[in-house]
């Protein structure tokens, strides 16, 4: 019996210093305190964050803008800007853009894709471009993305006006909280470019 009791008490005494070791303090800490703490900024680099969503993974896209509203973009209020072909945003149920609405709290837009930004030109020789596309191994609508986020996306009238933009992949996670505004931190370093791995 007294064993036990040694044994608890060493338990206790153990859980009780990892506990007082482990509590987080210094610059580290104000920082997620400050992030925590702060209301909604009013002030911030004018830019959007877009997605382009193919229908086969729109359940991913809508984790994905989960996980980005919880991590970092519900204080930060970031408009999207969802991009899909005309078919495809025709069959998405209202029932998925109010689940979106209520995620991204109304910021988030469904945008058509224009047939000059998505669809390959009449003018093009479909047989050369059939074949290409197997001799590649890739699928027209990877291509069609590719072209698409090669020039075609910052014409479209859903990000002319914004300065910044951030693109979304329908696979991204944060796996902890951003306590900074990643686009700010683009601008502050004169980048021009930011990418995340």
């Amino acid at each position: 019996m007294s064993v036990s009791r040694a044994s608890l008490a060493l338990f206790l005494i153990i859980f009780v210093a990892c506990f007082i070791v482990l509590i987080p303090t210094g610059s580290l800490h104000e920082v997620y305190k400050t992030y925590f703490q702060s209301s909604p900024v009013s002030e911030r680099p004018n830019a959007i964050i877009l997605m382009l969503i193919p229908p086969s993974r729109l359940q991913q896209a809508t984790l994905a803008l989960l996980n980005v509203e919880n991590r970092f973009n519900r204080r930060l209020k970031y408009p999207y800007a969802l991009f899909m072909s005309k078919d495809e945003l025709a069959t998405v149920s209202d029932d998925v853009k109010a689940k979106i609405s209520w995620i991204t709290e109304g910021r988030a837009e469904f945008v058509a894709l224009t047939e000059e930004s998505w669809e390959i030109p009449e003018f093009y020789d479909q047989t050369l471009i059939d074949t290409s596309l197997l001799d590649i191994s890739f699928s027209k609508g990877y291509c069609q993305m590719c072209r698409f986020y090669s020039g075609f996306f910052w014409r479209n009238p859903a990000v002319t006006k914004y300065e910044w933009l951030w693109r979304l992949d329908t696979e991204i996670e944060f796996h902890c909280d951003i306590p900074y505004d990643p686009v700010q931190r683009v601008i502050d370093t004169n980048a021009l470019y930011g990418e995340a791995v």
